[in-house]
């Protein structure tokens, strides 16, 4: 057999023990179903939105992406309290909250960064990867529609940037990871995932580990790149290769 065909046989191997472990683990959980209110509607500006605000990040135009998604953040509300006082007294409707999608929260907090504002951008990237721990395949869909975003000059200046402040704030690993794994450079993505282990507690970790456990099986199911299984069960060897801090 080739090589070629090995590394194939080994990532269909691997995608059908996920699955089989996957089915395991689903059949221990009883959920009920919920209605919830259809929020497409106000989500149809959303790639706008993005795709204006990757433009004059391009341009180095930072005060207008915070100008933007100043707006955006009062659209947000109101469009949430509108929702809330329209099913107030329909019982059993659950309204699904409006917030910034991972796309947005990339681009809003490298123009924070690249302005300065450092206090801002790390509550916007604490908050992408809070994202990514409760929906892990959802955000990555979403952080998807920055592709060419990321393949342009003036992000790649800002991930240099981002990077040389691990040197002073540790932490900024885990961002630069996420970074990187979201225009799929997946080897940098596993250095700087590897770097920020150590400075986070152990917890946290294990619920990284859970988050790309969910990516790869949800990757697993549609069955359309074998290579990213293959890439997310090497992000997982690596988060178990190290243990996190231990808290008492």
């Amino acid at each position: 057999m080739s090589e070629c065909g090995l590394v194939k046989t080994v990532e269909r191997t691997l995608c059908g023990l996920v699955l089989a472990l996957s089915a395991v683990l689903l059949s221990a959980c009883n959920t009920s179903p919920s209605r919830h209110v259809d929020r497409k509607a106000a989500e149809e500006s959303v790639d706008n939105v993005v795709k204006t605000a990757a433009t004059y990040f391009n341009n180095r135009d930072y005060e207008n992406i915070e100008k933007l998604f100043d707006e955006r953040s009062v659209y947000i509300t109101t469009t949430n309290n509108q929702m809330k006082l329209q099913v107030q007294n329909l019982p059993g409707i659950i309204v699904p909250e409006l917030k910034f999608t991972p796309s947005e929260r990339t681009i809003l907090a490298l123009a924070y960064a690249m302005n300065g504002k450092y206090d801002d951008a790390r509550t916007q990237f604490t908050n992408l990867l809070e994202d990514f721990k409760k929906d892990p395949s959802g955000t990555i869909k979403d952080i998807d529609k920055l592709e060419d975003f990321f393949a342009g000059k003036e992000y790649l200046d800002a991930e240099r940037k981002a990077s040389g402040t691990t040197l002073f704030y540790s932490e900024m690993n885990a961002v630069v990871g996420f970074l990187k794994l979201g225009r799929k450079e997946y080897a940098g993505a596993r250095s700087y995932f590897r770097l920020a282990i150590s400075h986070f507690p152990e917890s946290t970790i294990q619920e990284y580990r859970d988050a790309f456990v969910k990516l790869m099986i949800n990757e697993c199911k549609e069955g359309k790149n074998e290579k990213k299984i293959t890439e997310y069960a090497l992000i997982i060897g690596t988060l178990y290769s190290a243990k996190g801090k231990e808290t008492n």
